[in-house]
């Protein structure tokens, strides 16, 4: 009897672990027929004609307003009398809206139809990520055609290039350039593949790393739809090229690596010479999560240049944070030290909370590193 009994109970406990097995499937069913939150578009000041202030969300003064700065959910915004103001919004219509004059305006006034969730994932970790030499350099590919890309080493006068498929090379050629258009076999969509850079001809050494995958046919089909949307907007070059950046990088970048090889050409085709300090730190952010460094900080800087000239607080210090983010991965950390200090200063005299309080945990995270170096 005892051993009938204990066969019951073991009965019973496989029953009650095969009932959780059971709900923990249908569960996991359920889950995956969620569509997984993405992070929005931001919305953007366009056209900024006259004066207007800007409040931060649990700021109290108004600040003034410039072009291409982001609106965030809890900002308001207020144009003088005589102003014209227009907000791009970063929902899927992406609708150019005018903001009333003479009263404070949020973003469920301006763009009622901005989406309100954001990245299930938070806030970007990528200086943490680059200051333990832990970030990931990889691009979603949007077109098979591939230009492959790295950074100049200094004394080194030839490349080995190579593709790889997990262990296997599957093409590699030797170039004297910083630059290759990939001419082997058709890449695989949804494989990851990795570009390998080492010089040649002085002692081997790896220089670059890339991780590249080319998006599935029916990812293809959905980023194509929106690419053309965008260069179908009756919009000025500099518009298209940042709402094409901001979709590539952040909406996209969500659910795949961000397609930043794609982003490039609309911002690079700008030319150097372009006034919009939106421009250049967002190319810088680009070549950042592509580990061109040296490009970036040359972009940095022109946003920063820019960003003093016309008195913009706030990309001041998106570039200064850029380019902490660039001596963070050289572990340079005296020098992004002294960037991201200057970065919170400026996103304090900005009125952006939200950005200063990030950048100062970055910051207090920074100040440990070097204090026990």
């Amino acid at each position: 009897m005892a051993q009938h009994r204990a066969r019951k109970t073991t009965g019973s406990q496989q029953d009650a672990l095969g009932g959780w097995v059971f709900l923990a499937l249908i569960l996991g069913l359920l889950l995956a027929g969620i569509p997984r939150r993405v992070k929005a578009e931001p919305n953007r000041i366009e056209v900024l004609q006259g004066e207007a202030q800007i409040k931060r969300k649990g700021e109290e003064a108004y600040l003034p307003v410039f072009q291409w700065q982001e609106i965030n959910p809890g900002d308001e915004l207020l144009p003088s009398e005589g102003a014209v103001v227009k907000v791009r919004c970063g929902d899927r219509e992406r609708k150019l809206k005018r903001v009333s004059v003479g009263v404070p305006s949020g973003l469920g006034t301006i763009c009622p139809k901005s989406d309100r969730n954001r990245d299930a994932r938070g806030k970007e970790r990528i200086f943490l990520d680059l200051l333990r030499g832990e970030f990931s350099y990889e691009t979603a590919l949007v077109e098979e055609e591939l230009l492959l890309r790295w950074s100049a080493v200094s004394g080194a006068e030839s490349y080995r290039v190579w593709l790889a498929r997990g262990n296997e090379v599957v093409w590699q050629q030797v170039v004297q350039d910083t630059q290759i258009l990939y001419q082997g076999a058709a890449l695989e969509p949804g494989i990851r593949y990795r570009l390998v850079v080492v010089t040649e001809d002085i002692p081997p050494t790896v220089v670059y790393e890339l991780g590249l995958k080319l998006l599935t046919p029916g990812q293809r089909v959905t980023v194509d739809k929106e690419i053309a949307a965008i260069e179908e907007l009756e919009a000025a070059a500099t518009a298209r090229a940042v709402m094409l950046a901001d979709y590539l990088m952040t909406r996209l970048g969500s659910l795949e690596p961000g397609a930043y090889l794609a982003a490039i050409d609309p911002l690079e085709n700008l030319g150097q010479d372009t006034k919009a300090a939106v421009v250049h730190r967002l190319l810088g952010d680009i070549y950042v999560r592509l580990g061109w460094m040296a490009e970036a900080e040359v972009r940095y800087r022109q946003a920063l240049r820019l960003g003093i000239r016309t008195r913009n607080l706030e990309e001041k210090a998106r570039a200064q944070e850029g380019l902490a983010h660039v001596y963070a991965a050289r572990r340079d950390l005296t020098q992004s030290q002294r960037w991201l200090e200057d970065a919170l200063e400026n996103y304090q005299l900005a009125g952006d909370g939200n950005r200063a309080d990030f950048v100062g945990r970055s910051l207090a995270r920074l100040n440990s590193l070097v204090g026990g170096s």
